[in-house]
C-alpha cells in the first residue's frame, strides 16, 4: 500500500495517477541500489512483498541513555508530541483522553507544529530537543494516535531513554520499538475505547521499566559493516 495524500491529510485529494508515478519511480530507483536499509522489520517486509528488491534492516538509535525516572503523581500529565496532522491522530489522543477523565485531571499536554486537524484540546509551541526530554521526565505516558503505519519514530526510542512509558497503536514498526507491559501498551489502530482504558490504567503505573534504547555506535557499527560488504570489504552475509 502507498500513501498519498488522501491517506496522510484528509480531505487532499490526489490523483491515483500520481501515487502510481511516484511509486514506479521509487521502484526504478530502488532497483539501482546495491542495498537497500530500513530502519524496522515492517517497512522492509512490505517493500519486499512489492518486488523492490531484499531490505536491511538496522534499527533507529539515540545518543540518549536510559536515566533513572523520578516517582510521580498520579496526576502527572500524559503527553503527546507531534504535527496536529490527520495520520498523526491528534484529535484521537483528545477524544480518548475526554473520554477517560473527562477534561479533568491528570492532564493533556499536547505540542507539535499545527496541521490540517484541530484537535479540541489546547496545543503548546513545538518543542526544542531539550524541551522535549524535560516533558517526557515529568509524563505520565507519551501517548500516539498514529493512523498511519509509523517506520520507527524516534521520540519513542527518547521516551525510553526518560523512562517514560508509551501507549501506541500497534501499527507499522512502533509494535518493534514498544514491548508491551515492559516500555508501554498497545492498542488497536483507531480505537479510542481501547486508548481511553489504557490512559486510566497507566494513571496509576509508576513507569521506569523501559528498555534502554539502541545507541548510536551500534547503530554506525551496523551501517559501517553493511557498507564494507557493499564495496567487497568484507565477504558477503548469507
Amino acid at each position: 500500500r502507498w500513501r498519498t495524500r488522501v491517506d496522510r491529510n484528509q480531505g487532499l485529494e490526489e490523483p491515483p495517477t500520481a501515487a502510481q508515478a511516484r511509486r514506479e519511480a521509487m521502484a526504478a530507483q530502488l532497483a539501482t541500489a546495491s542495498v537497500r536499509i530500513a530502519p524496522s522489520r515492517d517497512p522492509a517486509q512490505r517493500a519486499e512483498t512489492q518486488g523492490l528488491g531484499p531490505v536491511r534492516v538496522v534499527p533507529n538509535a539515540t545518543d540518549l541513555h536510559l536515566t533513572p525516572r523520578q516517582e510521580l503523581s498520579a496526576d502527572a500529565p500524559f503527553l503527546f508530541l507531534g504535527a496536529m496532522a490527520h495520520h498523526k491522530g491528534p484529535d484521537l489522543v483528545a477524544e480518548a483522553w475526554r473520554m477517560a477523565f473527562g477534561d479533568g485531571a491528570p492532564g493533556l499536554l499536547m505540542h507539535g507544529p499545527p496541521g490540517d486537524v484541530d484537535p479540541g484540546h489546547p496545543v503548546g509551541p513545538v518543542l526544542d530537543r531539550e524541551g522535549v526530554q524535560a516533558a517526557l521526565k515529568g509524563a505520565r505516558a507519551l501517548v500516539m494516535g498514529s493512523r498511519w503505519p509509523e517506520n520507527a519514530p524516534l521520540v519513542i526510542l527518547e521516551a525510553r531513554a526518560m523512562g517514560c512509558p508509551v501507549i501506541a497503536p500497534d501499527i507499522g514498526g512502533i509494535a518493534e520499538l514498544v514491548q508491551e507491559g515492559v516500555d508501554g501498551w498497545l492498542f488497536t489502530p483507531g480505537s479510542k475505547e481501547e486508548l481511553a482504558i489504557l490512559l486510566r490504567d497507566a494513571r496509576h503505573h509508576p513507569g521506569g521499566t523501559s528498555r534502554p534504547p539502541s545507541t548510536v555506535e551500534s547503530q554506525g557499527e551496523a551501517l559501517l559493516a553493511i557498507y564494507r560488504e557493499a564495496l567487497g570489504e568484507v565477504p558477503a552475509c548469507a
